[in-house]
């Protein structure tokens, strides 16, 4: 994994950690995320010939996934179900 993509991961991880410090989590999470622009790649912005922005944010993605892969992969081995039902759980939990 690229080192931006790790850095992103442990930011993102931060963030998360963030959120249960106080009552105004808000502030908190806020901080760690903008961590992420003092990472060299996380992200980038280029702009083309005909004044279109475009944003690359592979590497902030591929860190994102990789952790949460390994995170559903040990929490489908802990309860010992598939990762598919991990994945359908969290599904039903976002659209609460």
């Amino acid at each position: 994994m690229p080192e931006a993509g790790r850095g992103a991961a442990n930011v993102l991880l931060d963030a998360v950690i963030a959120n249960g410090v106080d009552e105004d989590w808000t502030a908190a999470v806020g901080l760690a995320i903008q961590r992420l622009g003092e990472i060299d790649d996380v992200y980038r912005v280029t702009i083309t010939d005909e004044d279109e922005a475009h944003l690359e944010i592979g590497n902030l993605i591929g860190g994102t996934l990789v952790a949460m892969q390994w995170l559903i992969a040990i929490a489908a081995e802990g309860q010992g179900v598939s990762q598919e039902e991990i994945i359908s759980d969290l599904r039903a939990w976002l659209s609460r």
